[in-house]
């Protein structure tokens, strides 16, 4: 954003404040007693934010349950007043902060979407000249002229999320609506987006879809405990979002850059997990086929998940295993270094390595969590009696994308598999 150029929208020392009265009775009390009685407790929301959106940039806004993000949308958007600070806003708003409410369920889709643009302000005629694109992108068939009570959740939100798309907002609040629909239907939302990013649209995309967000946002804004804890590059937001923890730095520094790199933006949380074990992995992140920090990858592509591991005591068969679990936490597959062909030399006390598994992401689209053991093999022929020293768990997500239409395999992963004609005789 220039210097002269005025911001989309500009908090400066905003704060929301709510006030919780436990048990509900003591409200009463309260209002009877004039405030003398029943007290409530004050609960700070959001504490003292400052920010500025440019006209024309797409803001991520991460961060856990319960750091203010919703409460953020909701002052940005009118629904809720600010405690203390003061929002500016540039233009005409709209949120999509809970998509479906306010349609009639026994209007059509088509009536809704006129009613909905009348409400929100705009002239007779507005929707109805934009009907068509956005019948087309709800893509709900001959139910876009049937009562709203028979729809089903996904066909609300996906007629909801068009009405709003199609209404040329200056500014677009989005509150998770990026998970609505099928994955093409997502893909068709994002596509949208994009576009309306190109002809200046400012976007405030609230989503727990990382890939969505680092496609998308120039800046992303982590909230923590009501604050900002960080606002700017979108890979550096989403390695603290999942790292928030801190970066698991017991023990001594690092020996080279490189190991200092993977200190500093390493996904492990802070808890010492196998703080006093013999073998111990001190970081970890995952890299593109580029060598770039990433949390997202295209189906088929290469990345690397890279540890640095530490031995505290002298080991003779020291083994590391990746394991990467889908959404229902079904393992998808569990690999070891030696497995691979890579293992480990027998390390010394205070040696240090960094290690890397290099993986093509032939996976079903979709989030997956992995997990890094570290392990003693010893003597040991079966898998099962390894001595386990150290575990991180539910480590990413990993993000896997798929642009186009159709993918090259049915199930949860493409095998390495190829294909031939055996020759055969010619019929008599």
């Amino acid at each position: 954003m220039s210097a002269t150029a005025a911001p989309a929208i500009l908090a400066e020392g905003l704060g929301k404040c709510f006030r919780l009265y436990e048990p509900p009775g003591r409200r009463a009390a309260a209002w009877l007693s004039g405030g003398r009685l029943g007290r409530p407790r004050l609960l700070w929301a959001l504490n003292n934010l400052s920010f500025a959106v440019a006209k024309g940039e797409c803001l991520g806004i991460i961060g856990v349950n319960g750091a203010g993000k919703s409460t953020l949308l909701k002052l940005l958007s009118g629904v809720l007043e600010p405690s203390a600070g003061r929002i500016a806003v540039a233009g005409r708003l709209l949120a999509l902060l809970e998509l479906g409410t306010g349609f009639n369920p026994e209007l059509s889709g088509r009536r809704n979407v006129m009613l909905s643009s009348e409400l929100l302000g705009f002239p007779k005629g507005y929707a109805a000249a934009r009907m068509a694109e956005i019948e087309a992108f709800a893509d709900i068939g001959p139910f876009f002229d049937r009562p709203m009570r028979i729809y089903s959740s996904g066909m609300s939100t996906r007629l909801a999320f068009a009405t709003f798309l199609y209404l040329d907002p200056d500014i677009l609040v989005v509150d998770e609506a990026l998970a609505v629909g099928d994955m093409f239907f997502q893909q068709k939302c994002l596509s949208a987006m994009a576009e309306m990013r190109r002809r200046g649209i400012t976007v405030l995309l609230v989503s727990h879809d990382m890939a969505a967000l680092g496609s998308l946002a120039d800046r992303v804004m982590l909230l923590e405990g009501g604050g900002i804890a960080y606002l700017g590059e979108p890979e550096e937001a989403i390695a603290r979002y999942f790292a928030r923890g801190g970066a698991g730095r017991a023990g001594a520094s690092a020996d080279n850059d490189d190991a200092e790199a993977l200190v500093r933006h390493s996904l492990l949380p802070a808890a010492a997990d196998g703080a006093a074990a013999p073998l111990r992995i001190l970081a970890a992140d995952v890299r593109d086929g580029r060598g770039r920090r990433t949390l997202r990858a295209r189906v088929g592509e290469r990345i690397a998940i890279r540890l640095l591991i530490a031995a505290e005591a002298a080991l003779a068969r020291p083994e590391i295993e990746l394991a990467l679990y889908d959404r229902f936490n079904r393992l998808v597959s569990g690999l070891a270094l030696g497995d691979l062909g890579a293992a480990l030399p027998p390390l010394g006390a205070g040696e240090r390595r960094i290690v890397s598994f290099r993986l093509e992401a032939a996976l079903e689209p979709g989030e997956y969590t992995f997990a890094l053991t570290a392990y003693e093999r010893g003597d040991a022929a079966s898998r099962a009696a390894w001595r386990t020293l150290a575990r991180h768990a539910g480590l990413g997500p990993l993000s896997i994308a798929w642009e186009r239409e159709l993918l090259p395999f049915y199930g949860i992963a493409s095998l390495d598999c190829r294909a031939a004609l055996e020759a055969t005789s010619a019929p008599d």
